[in-house]
């Protein structure tokens, strides 16, 4: 199963803690992790705009 942290943290308090934190956690009390896996990052340098209006520039055809 696969389980965000957002999720979990809906449940107990993680702040404080890394992700291979969380999971060395999870693994003691007897619930295997068996990868951490980041989301996102391949998403770090795209940037969003939003085209409010769009005009002809001058002298264009």
């Amino acid at each position: 199963m696969k389980v965000t942290i957002n999720w979990l943290s809906e449940f107990v308090d993680l702040s404080g803690l890394s992700a291979p934190d969380i999971a060395e956690a999870l693994t003691m009390a007897g619930l295997e992790v068996e990868v951490v896996q980041p989301l996102g990052r391949e998403l770090e340098c795209i940037v969003a705009g939003l085209v409010l209006e769009v005009e002809k520039a001058p002298g264009g055809g």
